[in-house]
């Protein structure tokens, strides 16, 4: 109706192979400009060369695209980086805690002395004991026990030491307790002097201090990540909750752990 004619394509079948066009009168049957954009592309031999066609690409921007691409490299490697602490963190842990003494025992016998022994319990499990010695208010244990720590699966960090007087006659007692934080030695090997608080009639006061030796490091873990990298050995001081009591300490390699 609008001084046109109307073109279509069929197939041998019958079946319309593209679009109808409109020609306009008086026009070629044959006009190729007026076939449309789409159908062009449509043309295998068309599209293959215009996929020969690349872009001139300058030295210029070349330069350009290989400075763009290193700020993305490198943000790269602090990502991986970043995640692969993140999964050093969370990787489950072989806990090593060598009790080596309690000092400054309070006395629980009538002979002013006590026969001191060290329990250490951690997520509600009982996960070492150290020997009972007789008669003192210093015992050396020098003892050492291990134990897995999984955060992903345990909901605690806390590690308690007890500390109890053995008696031959009846039940032993309790005389006090500490509680000091795992993560403190996580990735980290630690020697700590340890407060105990008094439980029972000994409540309220101090009533030993426990040196220990406290690590934390991965299962596979063949070498130990310190804090300290100048030859020295780190000492901290807790009390009974966990608190630190005073900054810690760097003592060089080979020194007593008494050392102040």
């Amino acid at each position: 109706q609008f001084g046109t004619r109307r073109k279509s394509y069929f197939g041998a079948r019958g079946q319309t192979l593209r679009p109808s066009i409109d020609l306009p009168i008086g026009s070629s049957l044959r006009q190729k400009e007026l076939v449309p954009p789409e159908d062009k592309a449509e043309n295998p031999d068309q599209q293959q060369e215009n996929t020969q066609v690349a872009p001139v690409t300058s030295e210029q921007d070349t330069n350009q695209q290989d400075s763009n691409k290193g700020p993305k490299k490198k943000r790269t490697a602090e990502e991986k980086a970043r995640r692969r602490k993140e999964r050093e963190e969370k990787a489950p842990k072989t806990v090593t805690i060598t009790l080596i003494g309690v000092k400054d025992v309070a006395a629980m016998d009538s002979n002013g002395k006590s026969d001191p022994f060290v329990k250490v319990l951690f997520g509600g499990e009982e996960k070492g004991k150290t020997k009972k010695v007789a008669d003192t208010l210093n015992a050396e244990f020098n003892e050492t026990f291990k134990f897995k720590y999984d955060r992903e699966t345990q909901d605690t960090d806390i590690i308690l030491f007890e500390l109890w007087d053995h008696d031959a006659l009846s039940d032993d007692d309790q005389i006090g307790k500490a509680e000091v934080p795992l993560g403190w030695f996580i990735d980290n090997k630690e020697e700590a002097e340890i407060t105990f608080e008094g439980v029972n009639k000994q409540s309220g006061t101090n009533v030993g201090v426990l040196e220990a030796e406290i690590e934390a490091i991965p299962y596979d873990s063949g070498t130990l990540r310190s804090r300290n990298q100048f030859g020295t050995r780190r000492k901290s001081y807790f009390g009974a909750r966990g608190q630190t009591l005073r900054p810690s300490i760097d003592l060089p390699i080979g020194s007593s752990l008494n050392a102040s």
